[in-house]
């Protein structure tokens, strides 16, 4: 509910989940992310889209060239032109900024949709991250 609600409501042509550092940090601090670097906080992915326009299928193949950085994260920046590549390695562009220069360069509207879930943005493709959500799982037993 708090990706999907928001992200209908927001009419955009595409959203995606995020979960911002603070949040992760005060449930966990244990698991490693790649952070993007906004003016006002760093954000992580939740692999969580809304595609809601035929048009924004052009992100989904952007993104499938993304997912080849997602380590290099000034190479993603890179893919959406110089201007927005130089606000972001000077951190002079918030999140919401960010998402309508990325969405007018693919032609849509993008929102960021941030989620109050922690467990949102962790992967589980680590042991280390794997024993976290057992964790997290087993605290949630009735």
């Amino acid at each position: 509910a708090s990706f999907l609600t928001p992200a209908v409501a927001s009419g955009g042509d595409l959203a995606v989940g995020l979960v911002e550092q603070a949040t992760l940090r005060a449930r966990d601090t244990l698991s490693r992310r790649t952070w993007l670097k906004f003016r006002g906080g760093w954000y992580s992915g939740a692999n969580l889209f809304l595609f809601r326009d035929p048009g924004a299928r052009a992100a989904l193949e952007l993104w499938r060239e993304v997912e080849q950085d997602r380590k290099k994260v000034w190479k993603i920046f890179a893919r959406f032109g110089p201007w927005l590549f130089l606000r972001m390695l000077t951190r002079s562009i918030s999140l919401p900024a960010a998402f309508a220069a990325a969405g007018r360069r693919l032609g849509l509207t993008a929102i960021p949709v941030v989620m109050a879930e922690a467990e949102a943005c962790i992967d589980v493709d680590k042991p280390d991250d794997h024993m976290l959500v057992e964790q997290i799982l087993k605290d949630r037993a009735p």
